[in-house]
């Protein structure tokens, strides 16, 4: 059994994942045993070679099945005690599973664990927040200006979890689903992500399916980069699709207005 194993999902961005696995192998300790998927949704761009420079396993999927779907492709053929859903944009700076499998051996009440993420300026992402509400969705995506009323800046402050200290461990409502580390047979045992998301929100779902046993939790001892894109506040088509998944989230779990 690996003490980790990762899953990176490619679409067009085998660059991105060149410099995330450049970073990992460099940074993460000798002494720890890992094994790593990268599963391939693109059929116009191919990431066998991976296999070539990387201690890696790929796995070409025959179309873009999507986020979730394509994580749980790994399921089958990880042997691990912990296994960690990355992005492709994520690059490591420092050893950081030695601390993850350490604070989770320490902590079986935790299913879910985060690091604090940084852009590459340095500046803190809000990714950690507070349960997804109709008010807080309207609010997020209310004009800059309005959310200088107080009210409403007030609100949005609170579901980004702004009035949090992020100095130590805290707790969750959900996590975006760029980097969370997860124990494997718990991954297994809920079959990871609803994959009727294609894209978005399967984050909020998978932390609240979770969190009916067990705590969501971000460690800042753990930190990372994140070249975060938002990609979804740029491209119509995506926009589509994360208001797609948004109301499937609520049919799932209830139209929570407050």
């Amino acid at each position: 059994m690996f003490d980790i194993s990762l899953s990176i999902v490619s679409y067009n961005n085998k660059h991105v994942i060149e410099e995330c696995l450049d970073s990992l192998y460099k940074t993460q300790s000798s002494k720890l045993s890992m094994q790593v998927f990268i599963v391939n949704n693109s059929q116009t761009e191919r990431c066998d070679d991976l296999e070539e420079k990387y201690p890696v396993k790929v796995i070409q999927m025959p179309k873009n099945v999507g986020f979730g779907k394509g994580h749980n492709t790994v399921l089958p053929f990880i042997d691990s005690k912990y296994h960690a859903i990355v992005n492709p944009d994520i690059i490591f700076t420092k050893d950081i599973f030695n601390k993850f499998i350490d604070y989770l051996d320490a902590n079986p009440d935790i299913g879910c664990v985060a690091p604090l993420m940084f852009s590459e300026d340095g500046t803190p992402q809000d990714v950690y927040r507070r349960e997804l509400t109709i008010l807080d969705l309207l609010v997020r995506y209310t004009p800059n200006f309005l959310k200088k009323i107080p009210t409403i800046g007030k609100r949005f402050d609170r579901h980004l979890m702004k009035d949090v200290p992020k100095d130590k461990p805290f707790e969750c409502e959900f996590i975006q689903g760029s980097f969370l580390v997860v124990p494997t047979q718990m991954l297994k045992e809920i079959n990871g992500f609803d994959d009727r998301y294609f894209i978005y929100a399967e984050d909020a779902d998978f932390c609240k399916q979770l969190r009916k046993t067990h705590k969501v939790m971000c460690y800042p001892e753990c930190k990372v980069i994140h070249k975060w894109e938002k990609a979804s506040h740029k491209n119509l088509k995506l926009c589509r699709i994360h208001a797609a998944s948004l109301i499937k989230y609520f049919c799932k779990w209830g139209w929570r207005v407050w």
